[in-house]
């Protein structure tokens, strides 16, 4: 089963993202706070990162770098999620190695649909 974490400061996204993700046969674990994403990726060893950008104490993109900077973890696919500004997120999600780019607001099931075209249909 493909493991995906959700990094949202905003209870409700996650509780969204995670209903229709474990629905759909993924494993799912969700931070709502930035200080402890890094901590809940070396514990969970995701497949998949679905990562706000706008958080507090730690943004998206520093917790992006981070992985990509870490052998361990650079090859995890880490997936923006924002409202931000599109043409400046997409540059820098870009400059940080990230996999892909979902704007808010989105569909539960356009999640589903970037996800299974990313890691494959989730059948293991």
């Amino acid at each position: 089963m493909k493991k995906i974490l959700a990094i949202d400061d905003h209870e409700e996204i996650l509780s969204i993202i995670k209903t229709k993700l474990s629905r759909s046969g993924y494993d799912v674990e969700t931070v709502s706070d930035s200080m402890l994403a890094i901590e809940t990726v070396r514990r969970f060893k995701p497949d998949l990162i679905l990562l706000d950008i706008m958080m507090p104490k730690i943004t998206g993109f520093e917790i992006c770098e981070e992985l990509k900077a870490d052998a361990e973890f650079k090859d995890i696919k880490v997936v923006f999620l924002t409202a931000k500004d599109m043409d400046f997120a997409r540059k820098k999600a870009q400059e940080l190695h990230a996999d892909g780019f979902i704007a808010k607001p989105f569909s539960p099931k356009d999640i589903v649909t970037f996800i299974e075209d990313m890691l494959g249909k989730n059948d293991d």
